[in-house]
């Protein structure tokens, strides 16, 4: 099994070259890049000119959740649309702060012991 790591994000297990997981992959696929777009009356090709892209492969696979973009490039998208990032993706948002939020309390919410100290 090959573990590949895209970003701190996406976590991507290939064994004999077959994909079999994909953390997140649904929270990735439900974002708002197409609706902020098309609400701009902008097409793909208008974002990628804005970014600094010459073809619009990037916006495309953004927007259909095939790939995320880097940070700098969703702080321009951001800009862009006039949304915070985590607009622009809330159910990736969502998911990683529920999952966060679960890891702190179990690793670090104080025991009653503690308290009585």
């Amino acid at each position: 099994m090959l573990l590949v790591v895209i970003s701190p994000l996406l976590l991507i297990a290939f064994t004999n070259g077959t994909f079999i997981y994909m953390k997140y992959k649904q929270s990735i696929a439900n974002n708002n890049l197409r609706s902020a777009r098309i609400r701009f009356n902008l097409r793909q090709q208008d974002v990628a000119d804005l970014i600094g892209f010459q073809i619009t492969d990037r916006i495309s696979r953004w927007e259909s959740g095939v790939a995320l973009p880097s940070l700098v490039n969703l702080f321009k998208l951001s800009c862009i649309y006039g949304l915070r990032p985590h607009e622009l993706y809330p159910k990736l948002m969502e998911e990683i702060t529920t999952e966060t939020e679960v890891k702190v309390k179990v690793k670090y919410q104080p025991s009653d012991s503690s308290e009585a100290e």
